[in-house]
């Protein structure tokens, strides 16, 4: 008897290690895979605001000028007024650094003031600034140290600032400091017992929660392995396992950087011998009694782990969220986890039928233009498979009472098919992020795109098939304009054909100011001479009625090129604008109002 009692005692035991082994492995799992989903969520976020503030700069009318005006202003006026607009902008967006470079001085000021004057021929320090305008690039990322802040590692987004014409003016831009990065790096290593590192492959260097530049051959060894291996992709977390650690790896493009986060795994062992030990201090007391009481603390300690498991990393963020629910997809049963009092943003009932549940309440609460695709997220046929593919999925949508919300699926845990929906309010965050878009592809002169803005809508219109009316015009004889009666009424005119553009198309038409007084327009749906005549004669009626005091008797007049957008491979932005150039020219030699169709 007693030899059976212990070998019973022993299989039990065994069984029951064997099964804490797995559970704690596939905790270990899913620990790296979301700390590393957070981390680069976060980065991400830091890059993506910051390159909409450098480009927002880059379109403001006040820089522009004083640019522009900079020989006509004294010097100490003119670095007090750049170190007032840094420094404001600086303090609003808390960037480690923000710089404007007059591309005519070579002056440098930054939120602290005027720094030097760069030499980007002759000094190492200022090669970046030949090599990013050779590029022609609207903006561009670049990783250095910032020599005016204890040579930290540092990204910088720099973006162009241009006139009207598009003439060079200058360079504007932010900084993030690695620093930021660390922050991040180092409160996910201390909650979640992970290592974190950015890892360079073209320098061969690292960055970690300790140091901001290092070399560790092991990095470069794991990122080889893995690249190397089958079906490694820089577009989704890879997960790995070399000997006892978990690793996840994730490609930064912007910043050509690998986030590898790291977990070892030995201390299942030292959790496994703590306890065996506590089992065989207890047997002297009573092998039967040790027997049900190791049962029960098996039992309690599993379903901690997996509890552990089911709201790891999620009940630490629960303040970021509306509400969150679990969700096993094997019984379609759902509960509630966490939600805001004071927020009653869905009322979704626990129990089973968890799809319906969640159906039901996103169709009382989502307004009718965000229902199709909330819906399709939503989709239980489809959304394990989505979720599997990148851990986690999210969707905006527009509520009747909240403004724009985000409905978040974490997956929790593979064996179970767990799932966390959570619902998270984000209408100021995206209204700030829309308006900052806004002021970054508007024309502040007219109000219509500029040509960054407007390029990418109308690129975007013909990639996607939507057939239409591409015209190109400018003022007759402007420059004349500007030297006889001077640049404040010239830009009146460049207001009124604006003005005249806005009453003759319609909101779903493209308009785009390219610079000086050239105008383009998309006019959708519009693919024949008829319909095009009724557009643009309007125009010209609404051209004929311009009445600026200061030009006299003078009239305003315009020559327009056309051209119809097909949707075939073969159009395109570049084309439609070659095509409508042409028409402009022949127009050019028309007096008064006048139109060219472009013929094949």
């Amino acid at each position: 008897m007693p030899v059976t009692v212990a070998a019973v005692f022993i299989i039990s035991i065994t069984i029951s290690c064997l099964f804490l082994d797995r559970v704690i492995k596939t905790h270990d799992e899913e620990t790296v895979k979301m700390v590393a989903a957070d981390v680069y969520e976060a980065i991400h976020h830091e890059i993506s605001r910051s390159v909409i503030v450098s480009r927002t700069m880059a379109s403001d009318n006040f820089l522009k000028e004083n640019l522009k005006n900079e020989v006509n202003i004294p010097q100490d006026e003119e670095i007090n007024l750049m170190k007032n607009y840094l420094d404001e902008i600086n303090t609003n967006f808390k960037h480690n650094i923000t710089f404007v470079i007059s591309n005519a001085s070579k002056k440098y000021y930054y939120n602290k003031g005027f720094n030097r004057i760069i030499d980007p021929d002759n000094n190492p320090y200022d090669f970046w600034y030949r090599e990013f305008l050779n590029k022609r690039f609207l903006y561009a990322l670049d990783v250095d140290v910032d020599e005016f802040d204890k040579n930290l590692w540092t990204v910088f987004i720099n973006a162009r600032i241009e006139d009207e014409n598009q003439n060079l003016l200058g360079v504007c831009g932010t900084g993030i400091s690695m620093l930021e990065f660390q922050k991040i790096m180092n409160e996910k290593e201390s909650e979640h017992e992970v290592k974190i590192d950015l890892f360079d492959p073209k320098e061969n260097y690292s960055i970690d929660t300790n140091a901001a530049k290092f070399k560790d051959p092991h990095l470069r060894d794991i990122v080889t392995s893995l690249q190397q291996s089958a079906g490694f992709s820089t577009n989704r977390f890879t997960l790995a396992k070399f000997d006892d650690v978990f690793v996840v790896v994730k490609y930064i493009a912007e910043i050509n950087n690998y986030l590898i986060v790291r977990r070892d795994i030995t201390r299942v062992r030292g959790m496994f011998s703590d306890l065996v030990f506590q089992i065989l201090l207890s047997s002297g007391i009573s092998l039967a009694v040790l027997l049900i009481f190791i049962q029960i603390r098996l039992r309690n300690e599993r379903k901690a782990i997996e509890d552990e498991a089911t709201k790891l990393g999620i009940v630490s963020h629960a303040d970021k969220y509306a509400s969150m629910h679990l969700i096993d997809l094997k019984d379609n049963s759902i509960h509630e986890l966490s939600r805001n009092d004071k927020i009653n943003l869905m009322a979704i009932q626990e129990g089973k039928d968890a799809a319906q549940k969640i159906k039901n309440s996103l169709i009382a609460a989502t307004k009718p233009e965000s229902l199709k695709d909330i819906l399709q997220f939503i989709s239980f046929d489809t959304m394990l498979k989505r979720i599997h593919e990148s851990h986690a999925i999210q969707q905006e949508f527009l509520t009747n009472q909240y403004g724009w919300c985000k409905a978040h699926f974490m997956l929790v845990d593979n064996t179970r098919d767990q799932v966390i929906f959570a619902l998270e309010l984000i209408d100021e965050e995206k209204r700030k992020a829309e308006h900052l878009k806004y002021l970054s592809e508007t024309d502040a002169m007219t109000g219509l795109k500029n040509r960054g803005g407007g390029e990418s809508a109308i690129s975007e219109l013909i990639a996607a098939g939507e057939i239409g009316m591409f015209c190109l015009l400018d003022a007759d004889k402007f420059k004349s304009v500007n030297d006889n009666y001077g640049h404040d009424v010239g830009d009146k005119v460049i207001k009124a054909i604006a003005d005249c553009l806005k009453k003759s198309f319609r909101k779903s038409d493209v308009l785009m100011r390219l610079g000086g007084d050239e105008f383009a327009i998309y006019a959708l749906g519009i693919n024949d001479e008829e319909r095009g005549n009724i557009v643009i004669n309007r125009l010209f009626n609404e051209i004929d009625r311009i009445n600026i005091p200061e030009l006299g008797d003078r009239k305003i007049t315009i020559s327009v090129g056309s051209t119809f957008c097909k949707a075939d491979e073969n159009s395109s932005f570049e084309e439609s604008y070659k095509q409508a150039d042409s028409g402009t020219y022949q127009s050019k030699k028309i007096q008064g109002n006048a139109n060219t169709y472009f013929k094949d």
